[in-house]
């Protein structure tokens, strides 16, 4: 049997340092390990889509969807979500540019799943086009097409989804300017002459590109007349409103505003005080 001296002996000398041995190399595999694991996740991923600017009400645009990797090992396997305000944008389709296993799924009417991957020769280095996203514009708003990054292994099966970072696109519809038109009105006219409380007739001929529907009626002395439209397929006489618009050296405009079916009518004019010439327009 040891003795006292010899057991303290035995631990100080034989177990204390087997057992430090021990630690030692466990600290050293337990490095190894956080050095291989470092290895495995350098590299930064970044996905990304350029803006659209310019785009019009009904144009169909392309948003490229692209990933700035120098993930090394490369990247084998991706999974992104895109989202974007379906009031503006309309959800057309997707071609992809690389990978050898690639799906996009829609969900409802403003979401887009991709999943995409090459778990062979895996994701090139660089700023890399991955898939062509179309929209159709539907109305002149702007909308951002978000990127929700879901899953990014590399080939090794080192998990990055959660180093991998994504910058929004977005779509902008320019301003849409409608220039109104200045033509001047084309006009055609028939002159006349009409006694004191007489009745003169004119044909009216309006057509379907006709923009205007302008009567007027300039006559040369102090006359007061009247003017009715009267349409021969319902037999009625049109109401329309009267505004005189000037009365200089004798020189009278009455001119009546209505919209009119294409088609042929009689104009009715009528003096109601004395007599002269008159000359009758039509302003189309």
């Amino acid at each position: 049997m040891l003795t006292v001296e010899c057991r303290k002996y035995y631990i100080l000398n034989e177990i204390v340092p087997i057992m430090k041995f021990q630690k030692t190399i466990i600290v050293l595999i337990f490095l190894t390990l956080i050095c291989v694991s470092t290895a495995g996740a350098s590299g930064t991923v970044k996905f990304h889509i350029p803006e659209i600017s310019n785009a019009a009400v009904g144009d169909t645009v392309d948003a490229t969807l692209y990933v700035d990797n120098n993930a090394n090992p490369l990247i084998s396997d991706i999974a992104l979500d895109l989202n974007w305000s379906n009031g503006v944008l309309q959800y057309e389709g997707t071609t992809f540019s690389t990978g050898s296993t690639n799906l996009a799924e829609e969900y409802g009417s403003h979401i887009v799943t991709i999943n995409m991957g090459d778990h062979t020769k895996g994701i090139a280095t660089g700023d890399v086009a991955l898939a062509h996203i179309k929209f159709k514009v539907l109305t002149p708003d702007n909308s951002p097409i978000e990127i929700k990054v879901v899953n990014v292994v590399d080939l090794s099966g080192n998990d990055l989804t959660g180093t991998a970072t994504a910058v929004n696109g977005e779509v902008k519809v320019g301003t849409q300017t409608t220039t109104p038109s200045t033509t001047a009105p084309t006009y055609s006219y028939q002159t006349g002459s009409i006694d004191s409380g007489g009745w003169q007739t004119v044909n009216l001929d309006v057509t379907s590109t006709d923009r205007y529907d302008i009567l007027g009626l300039a006559y040369s002395t102090a006359n007061t007349f009247e003017i009715y439209v009267y349409d021969p397929s319902t037999g009625s006489i049109i109401t329309m409103a009267k505004t005189p618009y000037f009365t200089a050296n004798n020189l009278n405009y009455i001119l009546t505003y209505s919209t009119l079916k294409p088609g042929r009518y009689t104009v009715i004019i009528h003096s109601t005080s004395g007599s002269g010439n008159y000359t009758f327009f039509h302003f189309y």
